[in-house]
C-alpha cells in the first residue's frame, strides 16, 4: 500500500489525531499539576510522491510534541522567588529582635528607666535604707534583663544553626533530584533521536523552581539536554548526574557559629559570604546584620554602664565611711582581660588577651588579628574592614596601644598566617552582675567636704569639690590658702655678701610689713634654699609670723615663695632688704644681691623696699595637715585646683590668706553628692566617644533593627507583586486553559472520525477491487 494512497493518508491523519487527543487530555489532566506546561503536537505534511500527472499528497506526519515555554520567564520566576522568600524569612526573624526591643514592658528601657529613678530616689534621700535596698532590686532587675536578652539571642544563634542544618539538607535533597532527573533526560532523549521529554524538563523546572525558595541559582544547559547548576557565585552544586552538596561546619574563627560549606575535592570551602537570595542567605544576613549587632550593641551598654557606674561609685563614700567600691561586675574590664579566640587551623591557640580600657570609644564590631610572621599583626575591624597595623618588634610580652577601646596583649609570637578573634562585646551582657555588698555599702556621699575660713576677707567661694581618681586620693584635712607668689630665690651662692676693701663688717636685712624677720653677717652663710628663707620669715615656730601678721610658704616642685596674710586681711604686705654694717661704713664697693632680687650697693643703694603685694591673691597654695605644700598654681577664678585625686574649684576674688578647707566627710550620711552624680550618669554622654547616651546606644540599635525589618517587608512585597506578575506570564505562555483544551478535544475528535471515514472508504473500494477480481 502506498503511502500516497487514500489509506496510507486515512491511517496518517487518524494516527495525529490521536496524538493530538492523547495530549490534549495529558493537558487536561495535568490542568492543577504543579511546573506544569501546555503540550502541543507539531504536524507536518509528508513529502508528496511523483506521478505521471504531478505531485500526490501522502497525508500528515507528527514532527514533535513541544511544551509551550518561556526560559526567559522562568529564570525571572526563580529569581524573583528566590528575593521573595529570603525577604519574606528575613522579614519574620527580623520581627522577633524587633518586638524584644520595642516591647513596652519587657524592653530595656524600662529597665534602665527604673534603676537610674532608684538612684534618684537615694540621691533625693541618702541616709534611706529602703531606697537604697530599692536601688539594690532594681539593679537587680537591670541585671536579669541584660541576662534575658543574652538568653533570648542565644536561643536565636541556635535556631539559626539548627534551621540551617535543615535548609542544607533540603538543598541537597533537591540536587539530588535534581540530578536524577538529569540522568533521565538524558537516558530518554537517547532512545528518541535526541528528542527531550517534556514531563521531565518539567519536573526539573519544578525542582529548579524549589530551590531557589532555598538559595539564589543559575543553570548552563548542556548539549545532551542535561544541566549544571550553580548557587552562589558560581559554585557547582549540580554538575550533570554529579551532586558536589552543601555543608553546614563551624566557623573556623567562632566554633559556635555554623557556616555553608561545599565539598570539592574531598575539603570543605565555605561559601557563606558567596550565596544570596533564598531562606538560606536570609539566616546569615540574619544573624550578621540583626543578631550580630544587636548582641554587640547591647553589650556595649552594659561595660558602659558598668564601667562608669563603677568608677563613679568608687569615688564616692558609703553609709561606713569607706570609699565605694564596685557597685558591677563584668568580664573584661580589668587585666588579665579575655582570650581572644583562635583559628581552628592555628598552630598556636593561646597568648592573646584584650582588655577594654575606654568604653566611650568602643564599637559594636568584632576583630580579627592575623601575624604575617615578622613581628607585624594586623588587627581588622570586621564591620567595615578598617585595618590597623601593629609592630611587635620590641619583643614579647607586649600591649598594643589603645583600638577603639580595646587594648590587645601578645605572650609569644605565633606562628605564620595564625589568626585570632577579638569580640570585645559580644558576652557582655552575660557576664553583667551585682558586685556590691548591701545597702551600706551604697556610696552615695562624696568623701570629702569644703568650707570657707572663718578670717576670710575676699568675695572668693568654693564650691563642693569632688574625689576624681581613687588611685590618687589621699583621705586628710587640707587647707586651700590664697597668696601672692614671689621672685624669691635662694641657692647658697644668692645673699653673700662682698665687703670691698674688707674694711666693714657687713649686715644684710629682711623686714616684712618693718618687722626685721632675717639678718646675716658676713661670717654667716648664705640661705641654702626658699625652705631656709621661709624659716626666716617665718621665725621659729612661727614667731615672726604673730609680728608681722604675714606667713611664708614654699613648693619646691614650682620653685616658688608665696606669702600671705594670717590671719586673712585686706593690708598689703611689703617687703624690704637692707645693706648696713656693724663696723666701719658702708662703701660703695660693698654689695649684696637680696633674697628677693633687690641688687644693693654702697650708700647710695644700701637698701630697697619691694612693691606691696596687694591685698587681691594670684595664686593659691594647697597645704596639708602637716603644713606640708601639696601643689600651687596660679588663680583663676573658677578654674580647677586638683591634688592628691581631689578636684576643687573657687570663684570670686580671693584676699591675701583667704583660706579654704577641703577635708573627709565622715559622718556625712546626708550627703548625696555622688548620689546625684551617678544619677547623672543616665543622661552623659558615654557612647559613640561622647555623642551617645546609654538610651542613645539602646534606641539606635532598636531603630535600625526596625528599619531592616520594615526595608525586609517593603522588599518582600515588592518583589511578591513581580513574582505575580511574571507567574501571570507564565501562566499565559504555559498554562492550560480548559475552554481552549475542549474546543481542541471536539476538533481533534472530529479529525479522528473524519480519519476513520477516509480509511472507511479506502477499505471499500479495496474490497470493491477485490470482488472484481474474484469474479
Amino acid at each position: 500500500m502506498s503511502g500516497g494512497d487514500v489509506l496510507g493518508i486515512g491511517v496518517s491523519a487518524l494516527i495525529s489525531a490521536q496524538r493530538a487527543l492523547n495530549t490534549t487530555g495529558h493537558n487536561v489532566a495535568n490542568v492543577n499539576t504543579e511546573g506544569y506546561s501546555r503540550q502541543s503536537v507539531e504536524l507536518r505534511t509528508n513529502n508528496p510522491q511523483f506521478t505521471g500527472a504531478g505531485f500526490v499528497g501522502r497525508g500528515v506526519a507528527i514532527t514533535n510534541i513541544t511544551r509551550s515555554y518561556d526560559d526567559f520567564v522562568t529564570r525571572e520566576i526563580r529569581d524573583t522567588a528566590a528575593n521573595v522568600n529570603g525577604f519574606e524569612q528575613f522579614a519574620k526573624l527580623a520581627e522577633q529582635v524587633d518586638n524584644l526591643l520595642t516591647d513596652p514592658q519587657g524592653s530595656l528601657q524600662p529597665a534602665l528607666q527604673g534603676f537610674f529613678n532608684a538612684v534618684q530616689d537615694v540621691a533625693n534621700d541618702p541616709a534611706s535604707v529602703p531606697a537604697r535596698q530599692v536601688l539594690l532590686s532594681t539593679a537587680g532587675t537591670l541585671v536579669d534583663r541584660f541576662d534575658f536578652f543574652q538568653s533570648r539571642l542565644q536561643d536565636q544563634y541556635d535556631h539559626v544553626n539548627a534551621e540551617m542544618g535543615n535548609l542544607v539538607n533540603e538543598v541537597n535533597s533537591l540536587a539530588s533530584a535534581l540530578a536524577d532527573v538529569n540522568r533521565s533526560i538524558v537516558d530518554v532523549g537517547g532512545n528518541s533521536a535526541g528528542r527531550l521529554a517534556n514531563d521531565l524538563l518539567d519536573r526539573r523546572d519544578l525542582l529548579l523552581g524549589k530551590l531557589s525558595e532555598l538559595v539564589s541559582v543559575s543553570t548552563v544547559d548542556q548539549d545532551d539536554g542535561s544541566m549544571v547548576v550553580f548557587v552562589g557565585n558560581g559554585q557547582i552544586l549540580v554538575n550533570r548526574f554529579e551532586t558536589l552538596g552543601l555543608t553546614l561546619t563551624p566557623s573556623e574563627l567562632d566554633r559556635s557559629r555554623s557556616e555553608i560549606g561545599i565539598t570539592i575535592g574531598g575539603s570543605v570551602a565555605s561559601v557563606s559570604n558567596q550565596l544570596s537570595g533564598g531562606k538560606l542567605s536570609s539566616f546569615l544576613d540574619y544573624r550578621d546584620q540583626i543578631l550580630d549587632p544587636t548582641r554587640n550593641a547591647l553589650g556595649r551598654i552594659a561595660l558602659a554602664l558598668a564601667n562608669d557606674f563603677n568608677t563613679q561609685h568608687r569615688l564616692g563614700m558609703d553609709l561606713n565611711g569607706e570609699l565605694g567600691e564596685d557597685f558591677f561586675n563584668i568580664a573584661g574590664l580589668s587585666a588579665p582581660g579575655l582570650q581572644a579566640i583562635a583559628n581552628q587551623s592555628n598552630t598556636v591557640t593561646s597568648g592573646v588577651n584584650f582588655v577594654i580600657t575606654d568604653t566611650n570609644n568602643l564599637t559594636i564590631s568584632d576583630y580579627s588579628l592575623s601575624y604575617d610572621g615578622s613581628d607585624q599583626y594586623t588587627m581588622t575591624r570586621l564591620s567595615d574592614g578598617q585595618t590597623t597595623s601593629i609592630d611587635a618588634s620590641a619583643g614579647y610580652p607586649f600591649t598594643t596601644a589603645e583600638v577603639d577601646g580595646l587594648t590587645v596583649t601578645i605572650s609569644s609570637a605565633p606562628v605564620v598566617r595564625d589568626a585570632f578573634l577579638i569580640q570585645p562585646t559580644h558576652n557582655a551582657t552575660g557576664s553583667l552582675g551585682l558586685a556590691i555588698g548591701g545597702t551600706y555599702n551604697v556610696a552615695a556621699a562624696s568623701p570629702i567636704r569644703t568650707d570657707t575660713g572663718s578670717t576670710n576677707t575676699g568675695s572668693g567661694v568654693v564650691d563642693d569639690g569632688e574625689v576624681t581618681d581613687r588611685t590618687a586620693f589621699v583621705n586628710d584635712n587640707y587647707s586651700v590658702l590664697f597668696a601672692d607668689a614671689t621672685s624669691a630665690s635662694a641657692d647658697g651662692v644668692i645673699g653673700t655678701l662682698a665687703d670691698n676693701n674688707n674694711d666693714s663688717t657687713l649686715q644684710y636685712q629682711l623686714a616684712v610689713n618693718g618687722t626685721t624677720v632675717y639678718t646675716q653677717s658676713e661670717a654667716d652663710a648664705p640661705l641654702a634654699d626658699l625652705d631656709a628663707l621661709a624659716t626666716a620669715i617665718n621665725g621659729s615656730a612661727d614667731a615672726n609670723v604673730a609680728l608681722t601678721g604675714v606667713k611664708a610658704y614654699v613648693d619646691n616642685t614650682s620653685g616658688t615663695l608665696f606669702l600671705a596674710n594670717v590671719p586673712a586681711s585686706a593690708i598689703p604686705i611689703t617687703v624690704s632688704e637692707t645693706l648696713n654694717t656693724t663696723a666701719g661704713t658702708v662703701e660703695d664697693g660693698d654689695t649684696v644681691t637680696g633674697y628677693f632680687g633687690s641688687v644693693l650697693t654702697g650708700n647710695t643703694t644700701a637698701s630697697a623696699t619691694l612693691p606691696a603685694y596687694t591685698q587681691t591673691a594670684d595664686s593659691y597654695v594647697v597645704v596639708d595637715s602637716g603644713g606640708n605644700t601639696t601643689t600651687s598654681g596660679t588663680y583663676t577664678a573658677a578654674a580647677d585646683i586638683a591634688f592628691n585625686g581631689i578636684r576643687v574649684s573657687v570663684r570670686g576674688a580671693p584676699n591675701v590668706g583667704d583660706t579654704f578647707n577641703v577635708g573627709s566627710n565622715i559622718g556625712g550620711t546626708g550627703d548625696n553628692r555622688n548620689a546625684l552624680a551617678l544619677a547623672a550618669l543616665q543622661w552623659e554622654a558615654n557612647l559613640e566617644s561622647g555623642t551617645a547616651t546609654y538610651q542613645d546606644g539602646y534606641g539606635q540599635v532598636a531603630a535600625d533593627v526596625g528599619t531592616r525589618t520594615r526595608q525586609a517587608q517593603l522588599n518582600r512585597d515588592a518583589q511578591e507583586a513581580l513574582l505575580n506578575h511574571t507567574l501571570a506570564a507564565r501562566g499565559e505562555v504555559s498554562g492550560v486553559n480548559l475552554d481552549e483544551e475542549a474546543a481542541n478535544m471536539i476538533r481533534y475528535q472530529q479529525l479522528y472520525q473524519a480519519s476513520a471515514q477516509i480509511i472507511a472508504t479506502a477499505d471499500t473500494l479495496f474490497q470493491t477491487l477485490l470482488g472484481a477480481f474474484r469474479r
